[in-house]
């Protein structure tokens, strides 16, 4: 659902945020003065959005594309002739999402809003035809998740964060369920060259699958695993990360990856052998390179 807010924020909710109110512009003549200053990003007034709507509803989804106002850079004169230069202005996507726990038959389940953001994410660039890579981010802002946190980039630049609030600063806006933010520059993305994908025409052919969870250290990343495994086996045609585990029965420095894969030929019908012998390939792979236990 979209949602439309004033490009106005108070100082109150710049502090929830944990953020610095000298980088934001404070108006002379507010339209309001319980809101003088400028937003910097989407996201105040989007999680003041998420308190007062999700105690109505199990789930809050909810988006802005708007204008934010940045004190680092400049943008356009704010005259023809005039030597003053306005503060860039550039216009943002934010997507939030927000669920209560879904009960079923064995409890309480939570709902996992990074991966609900992250499917926000592939669905956007998959209807723009365009691929985007994730990064591991550089810094981490007050309002970020320290560990669910990522850049999204494309053509080689950076376009955008995809995270979870840090929760303290949820519990500040009076949220106490777990919120996953999208970011995106659309001034930055509309100004990249236009994709020029190819199609190829879809096999005739079943497609056989196989899962694995397999137990790594922490510091080994979904993208180095991908790169180990892509391209490791013709009849691979996709490997999907559905889940990560840390906590009871892992030891400290590891976690648990599960992975979903896909197998299939242009060509013919896989047997199982061929398809057990190219799964064994890739759990080889991860033995060797990671250090990898199947669990």
């Amino acid at each position: 659902t979209e949602v439309y807010n004033y490009s106005f924020v108070s100082p109150q909710s710049i502090n929830k945020l944990g953020d610095d109110q000298a980088k934001y512009l404070e108006l002379d003549n507010p339209l309001s003065k319980e809101r003088p200053f400028l937003r910097r990003n989407l996201l105040p007034n989007l999680l003041e959005n998420v308190k007062n709507n999700i105690e109505n509803y199990p789930e809050v989804k909810i988006f802005e594309i708007g204008k934010v106002f940045s004190t680092k850079q400049s943008g356009l004169r704010a005259e023809s002739n005039s030597d003053s230069l306005l503060p860039k202005q550039d216009t943002w996507l934010a997507a939030v999402f927000a669920g209560k726990p879904r009960r079923g038959p064995v409890g309480e389940r939570l709902i996992d809003a990074f991966w609900q953001s992250r499917r926000a994410l592939e669905n956007i660039f998959f209807a723009l035809n365009m691929d985007f890579q994730i990064l591991p981010p550089d810094i981490v802002e007050p309002w970020e998740h320290p560990s669910r946190l990522a850049l999204v980039a494309c053509g080689g630049q950076t376009l955008g964060v995809l995270c979870e609030i840090n929760p303290l600063v949820s519990q500040n806006f009076g949220i106490e369920q777990r919120v996953g933010v999208l970011q995106l520059n659309l001034s930055a993305l509309a100004d990249l060259p236009k994709a020029d994908k190819k199609y190829t025409a879809l096999s005739e052919f079943p497609a056989a699958e196989r899962d694995l969870a397999v137990l790594v250290k922490k510091n080994i990343t979904h993208k180095e695993i991908l790169e180990a495994l892509r391209g490791a086996n013709p009849i691979l045609r996709s490997v999907e990360l559905f889940d990560v585990y840390e906590g009871e029965n892992i030891g400290a420095d590891y976690k648990s990856m599960a992975y979903h894969f896909v197998y299939q030929s242009s060509e013919r019908t896989l047997v199982a052998e061929e398809v057990d012998k190219a799964h064994e390939g890739l759990v080889k792979i991860l033995k060797e390179k990671f250090g990898a236990e199947v669990r």
